[in-house]
């Protein structure tokens, strides 16, 4: 599937999400204004839940020059009864997911975000490159619950624009297998924020020839 030369803007959710795919081509589009009016956890580029259909070693998912900006979450995350994260619906419990009782403010509005694939996406490579994140709601590039990835020659600047609770607001790692990060120019918001944050469980990441504005967790920059 190939998506490009789009302009996709205003849309209460996602501006391009894929679910349960494989061999995604997102190339050369512009993603603005979205993700402002859901209760869903919204975020600009998203893959999810993505299910290989072979068991080749290479890159399947590639996001490559693509602008995404202004894409922020206005509204708290409901997960509701039986929702993928939280599951809290009627009780007292201040955790994720639970908005009525959740203090922990929004974070969401990513970027570009790739999130709970790793239990269901097995070969297979995602590669972002040559692409723009600047001024979304929290991080500019996400990289969550996911093996086998490549983040390189990304421009992240100026993101945690909304509600600007984060202090990790470039490029961010979460139970992670095996991944590269090279050649970025990350810039974040606040001098003591995290360029490039370790959220937990990496292993096996390659961090080389990144300029930084901003702290790093994974040494050479």
């Amino acid at each position: 599937i190939v998506v490009r030369d789009c302009h996709v803007h205003h849309t209460p959710g996602s501006g391009i999400r894929f679910n349960k795919a494989d061999y995604i081509l997102v190339e050369n589009n512009i993603v603005a204004n979205t993700t402002w009016w859901s209760s869903s956890a919204e975020s600009a580029i998203v893959i999810a839940t993505a299910q290989h259909i072979d068991e080749l070693d290479v890159v399947k998912f590639l996001y490559s020059g693509n602008e995404v900006y202004n894409n922020w979450n206005f509204m708290e995350f409901c997960s509701g009864e039986g929702g993928p994260v939280g599951n809290q619906e009627g009780s007292e419990e201040d955790v994720y997911g639970n908005c009525d009782v959740y203090t922990g403010g929004i974070i969401d509005g990513q970027g570009l975000y790739v999130t709970r694939n790793n239990q269901t996406y097995l070969h297979g490579r995602m590669r972002f490159e040559n692409n723009i994140a600047f001024n979304n709601g929290f991080g500019g590039v996400v990289y969550h619950k996911t093996d086998r990835g490549e983040l390189v020659n990304n421009l992240v600047f100026m993101n945690g624009a909304y509600p600007g609770q984060s202090n990790y607001t470039g490029l961010t790692v979460n139970t992670v297998d095996g991944l590269l990060v090279q050649h970025n120019l990350v810039w974040a918001r606040d001098n003591d924020d995290y360029g490039i944050k370790n959220n937990g469980n990496a292993r096996n990441i390659v961090a080389r020839g990144n300029y930084l504005v901003g702290r790093t967790q994974f040494g050479e920059a």
